[in-house]
């Protein structure tokens, strides 16, 4: 009766070594797959924000980025932009004019065709920006 034991308990622990050495995948390799999808997604995006650039370079806009910025101190005197970019917002191109103050922060958005302000935001900065901080960042 000791041999019959014997012989199942060893049985069982050799199944038990056999099944934790299977070449099952693991957690960290699921990780690692999951790694190349995520790094091949950003290189087919990056390669899509270069397209994006090249088609953006290759349009002629009514209305200049000079222009936007006029429109934007014009309501905003005493702003320092800080940030001016142009990108495609629901089929229409458009400028997008941030700057700041002692006090608060401005976001403007301006359709590149027709000098249509479509978006104009007026928030108070953080108290970790206020009183010029914030300024420091104008585009010169």
């Amino acid at each position: 009766m000791c041999k019959k034991t014997y012989l199942l308990v060893v049985s069982m622990l050799i199944a038990g070594l056999l099944t934790a050495c299977s070449g099952s995948p693991t957690k960290d390799s699921g990780q690692a797959q999951d790694n190349t999808k995520k790094e091949a997604n950003a290189s087919n995006n990056a390669l899509k924000d270069e397209k994006n650039n090249e088609n953006l370079m290759e349009q002629d806009f009514k209305v200049p980025y000079t222009d936007a910025i006029n429109i934007f101190k014009d309501k905003y005197k005493d702003a320092d932009i800080v940030d001016l970019s142009l990108e495609r917002d629901l089929n229409k191109f458009v400028y997008t004019v941030e700057g700041v103050d002692d006090n608060n922060e401005y976001k403007m958005k301006i359709d590149a065709n027709t000098k249509d302000v479509l978006e104009d935001k007026t928030e108070k900065l953080d108290s970790e920006d206020l009183n010029g901080v914030a300024r420091k960042e104008k585009l010169d």
